[in-house]
């Protein structure tokens, strides 16, 4: 039996527009740039190895300005059929 995580993130973009009410990540703070999907999937194999994710977070500074969030929104389906989807957009 395999240890059950309620809820995993991960930051696919790190660019913000710094317009989120309440934000407290401040992802424009010295880092640019987005994670590819193909390295994403990797890390998300390795931790569905290990563990039961339920909720999966896609978050950023802003995680529509990954030109491959719709590839991290079906991949993420992908491997984890059944997990509640999560897209963490601007507020």
């Amino acid at each position: 039996m395999r240890p059950i995580l309620p809820f995993v993130e991960t930051m696919i973009t790190y660019a913000c527009n710094l317009s989120c009410t309440g934000c407290t990540n401040y992802s424009d703070y010295n880092m640019k740039g987005s994670v590819r999907w193909a390295q994403g999937k990797e890390w998300l194999k390795a931790w569905i190895e290990r563990v039961d994710i339920q909720d999966f977070g896609i978050m950023g500074g802003e995680p529509t300005l990954n030109s491959e969030c719709e590839q991290w929104i079906y991949g993420v389906r992908s491997l984890l059929p059944t997990v509640k989807l999560d897209l963490q957009p601007m507020a």
